[in-house]
Order: structure tokens, then sequence, then C-alpha cells
């Protein structure tokens, strides 16, 4: 539990350091240059690995993390090297082919993905061109980032992610203020990835040590030697792909880019809050891998009944004050224009609430084929929950029906989500939801001052509310503090902060 708490605040901090540069960036854009440019560069980004393209890297980041983990707790480093060499191999290939059809036919593709115009294609055309030339060096950068997680390497992995998120902040400052084009701010984000790739790709071969690399080949039956696991995880691949990037595309080629920015620029904070919450959970994959090899199921069962609890207490520190004061803060954010959507914007805090508990367990559970597989079975039933909800509305909410849709979605399947955890750690339900409905208990005070300070102050500048923020997160703490975080856990956090 010491090592997860450990990675996790690791994982936040430079998580949230790193894109809290992207919000400011977010701010800037939409204020230069309006939604319907910045939903252009959403749209360019989709080309990127782990986005629209998730779902041809065959899973390789999480087969290179588990056996990376295993490798090294069982010292057999060579094998895992072994491994890795060949999945970086393999993702080199997947992004030559991938990278082929961006770069000689740039505006017929974003054409017919994106529905774009002729003069939003040949504005965006260079930069497609330029994330197609990327492509192999950042699906082999997706590799070697999934071995510094299995390596338990997260500090320096974090760090490369802020000072190359320094680096973007600063050209996308400096661009907006010469008046550039949105492609060049698009080709900023993109070459700030490929410097974080060369990083990592330096970075991975180093955590299995020397001895590792002596007169080793690639091995690519190592890579699909778990074949049920496998194909449960490139199932799961599909079914994130269809609900995470489907929207995006739906939209675009419907109600065209202004809608995709507004769908993005409301949606940008509470997915910012719920990848953070995410993040955290990184670190929990390669904790359960030694556990596991070490037969420790008492412990396992540990972490699955605090670990969520935990987690969510955390991140209500930031949901809680950030649903509270979701009107001013959109309205100073990002202007007029997005303000009165602010409903929209409070209720979709809910995302990264849920997240912090459905991401853990299904962290712990991504080591095992058939709970990845129930979860997959899981993942299917929201996605057609969304779709559901979101197609018959859309026609008269626009975007904001895929809003309701994944907040109804995700309320609907949280309950399964939890009986399949309780039946897999062999503990009541009930151990595992009541903790949880003490957090969202003790979090009514903090709520109710959020509210009322809405209401009674003028929060029209970023220092009141940033002010009304650290007041409700004061609160929301006191309050976890008194109630819900243990002594010898608030002791841990504390040792773990100072550290």
């Amino acid at each position: 539990m010491h090592a997860i708490a450990r990675h996790s605040i690791v994982n936040l901090i430079a998580f949230a350091l790193s894109r809290m540069i992207g919000l400011i960036v977010v701010t800037l854009v939409v204020g230069e240059y309006g939604l319907a440019a910045f939903g252009l560069i959403m749209l360019v980004r989709l080309f990127l690995p782990g986005q629209l393209f998730m779902i041809f890297d065959l899973a390789l980041p999480e087969v290179v993390t588990r056996a990376t983990a295993q490798g090294l707790a069982l010292d057999q480093a060579t094998e895992a090297a072994r491994l890795y060499l060949a999945a970086q191999i393999l993702a080199i290939g997947i992004g030559t082919v991938l990278a082929l059809p961006l770069m000689l036919a740039p505006e017929a593709i974003t054409h017919l993905l994106f529905n774009l115009d002729a003069t939003d294609a040949a504005e965006l055309a260079p930069a497609v061109i330029a994330h197609g030339a990327a492509l192999p060096l950042l699906f082999a950068a997706n590799v070697a980032g999934a071995g510094l997680k299995g390596q338990e390497a997260f500090h320096d992995l974090r760090m490369v992610e802020v000072v190359t998120a320094l680096l973007y902040g600063l050209a996308a400052l400096l661009l907006v203020r010469v008046d550039a084009s949105v492609t060049a701010i698009a080709i900023a984000y993109l070459c700030s990835r490929v410097l974080r790739a060369m990083a990592a790709l330096f970075l991975g071969r180093r955590g299995f040590g020397r001895q590792a690399w002596r007169g080793v080949r690639p091995d690519f039956r190592l890579l699909f030697a778990d074949k049920a696991y496998h194909r449960a995880l490139i199932a799961r691949r599909f079914g994130a792909t269809a609900t995470g990037q489907l929207p995006r595309l739906l939209i675009s080629y419907l109600l065209g880019p202004a809608a995709v920015g507004l769908f993005e620029a409301v949606l940008r904070l509470p997915r910012f809050l719920k990848s953070v919450v995410a993040l955290c959970n990184v670190g929990v994959m390669p904790v359960v891998v030694r556990l596991n090899l070490a037969g420790r199921k008492d412990e396992l069962t540990k972490i699955a009944l605090h670990g969520p609890r935990l987690l969510m207490s955390i991140a209500s520190l930031a949901v809680l004050p950030t649903a509270c004061l979701s009107q001013p803060l959109l309205a100073v954010w990002l202007g007029p224009e997005v303000e009165p959507y602010w409903p929209w914007f409070a209720a979709l805090c809910v995302l990264p609430l849920l997240s912090a508990t459905i991401g853990f367990w299904s962290a712990m559970g991504k080591v095992d084929a058939g709970f990845v597989r129930k979860q997959n079975r899981v993942a299917l039933v929201q996605g057609l929950l969304m779709a559901a909800v979101a197609l018959p509305l859309f026609g008269t909410l626009g975007a904001a029906a895929f809003w309701l849709g994944a907040i109804c979605s995700i309320i609907c399947v949280a309950p399964a989500l939890m009986a399949i955890n309780a039946k897999r750690f062999e503990v009541p339900a009930v151990r595992l939801a009541l903790p949880l409905l003490w957090v969202v208990l003790a979090s009514l005070p903090a709520a109710a001052v959020g509210v009322a300070l809405q209401h009674w102050l003028p929060l029209d500048n970023w220092p009141r509310l940033l002010a009304a923020f650290a007041l409700v997160s004061a609160v929301q703490a006191a309050m976890l503090a008194c109630f819900i975080v243990r002594p010898e856990e608030r002791r841990t956090l504390l040792r773990l902060g100072r550290s």
C-alpha cells in the first residue's frame, strides 16, 4: 500500500503540473482564436497514439508493463528485455504503416474522418503530415513508457512530462503573441511529444540493467504467449476507442469544428481531473503483479478495500470545489461564450469521482485475463448505454447529448463493476460501497460552503476564485481528515508528501 501511495503522489503532482499548463494554453487559444480553431487543434490530436489510433497498438503497452514487472520481480530481466525489444520493433512497424496515408493524403483523410471543408483541411495538412512522420517514434515511445511503469520508474517518467509540458506552454504563449496559425500551435504540441518520446526511449532501456541487454534478440513469441490475456486487452481497446473517440468524429462530421471546440472546452477540466485520478492508478499494476507472484492475497484485499476510498478522498479535494464553483470558473476561464454550459460542467465532475474507484479496481484486475474479459463486457454495456442516451437526443442537445450519455452510462455500470470486484476479492459488496458513501456524506459541508460562496460573493477574477477554491478544498480536507482518513494513513500521506 505504501508503494502505491508513493507512486500515486508522484504521478498526481507531475501530471497535474503538466496538465495545468495545458489548461492555460486552452484559455489562450479559445480567447485569441475562438472555439472553431480550438476544435481543429483537438481534431488533429486524434492522430496521436492513445487517441484514435489506440485500436492499432495491439495492447502492447499493457503487455510490456506486466512482463517488465514480472521479469524484474522474478529476476528474469533478460526475458523481459527480449519482449520489450520485440514490442519496440512491432510498434515502429505499426506506426510506419499508419503514417503513410497521413503523409500521402492529409487533406483527403481529414475530409473523410472529420468532414472538414477545403479551407480547414488545407490549413491542417502540414500538421497532419508532421503527425504522420512522428508516428513510428511515438508508438515506440508508448512501449518505452510502459516499460518504465513496469520498472516503477515514475520519477523519471513524470519529470520528462513536466519539462516537455512547460516547453510547450512557453512555445504556445509565444505563438499566440505573434499571432501564429493554428497549425503552428498543433505542431508545437507535437514537438513536445517527440521530445518526451526521445527521453522515454532513452530511459526505458536503462531500467533493465546492462547485463540484461548482452546478446539480446527480440522474441515475438513472448509477446503473444498469453493469448487469452492479449485478446481481452485488444477487445478492451476497441471499446475504449468507440466510447472515447467516436463522439468527437460524429460531432465534427455533423456540427463542425466549432462544436468540437465547445465539446472539448467544457469537458477539458473534468477530463483533466479524471486523467489525474487515472494516472494515480498507473502505480497499482506493478505492485499487484509483485503481490500476486508472492501469493499475498490478504494484502491485495486490503488494497482493494482501502485504495479507492483514499483515492476518492484525494480526488474530491479538487473535484468538489470545481463542481461547486462551476459557473464563475467557466466565466473567468473560458469567457461568456462557454459560461451558459456550467450546469453540464458541474454534472460532468461526477466522472472523475467515479473513475477514482472504478479505475483503481480496473488497474488491479489488468493482470488477470478473466477479469479483463468481464471488464470488457461491462465496457460494452457502458458504450451501448451512452449511445442509447446520446444518439436520440443529438438533434436536440447537440454535443451536450454525449455529456449526458457519459454521465448516465458510468452511473449505471458502477454497481456492476463493484459487484465484479467484490466477487474477485471475496468480500461483501457493501464493504466496498460503504467507505465510498461515507466520503460522499463527509463532502456535504464543503459543498454547502462552495454553493454559498458562489451565490454571495462576486467571484469575477482569478484571485477571488482561487481563494474560494482553496477555502472549499480546505473545508473538505478537514472533514476527510476527521472522519474518513485513518490516523496511520494521515501520517503516511504526510510523510510521502514531504518526501
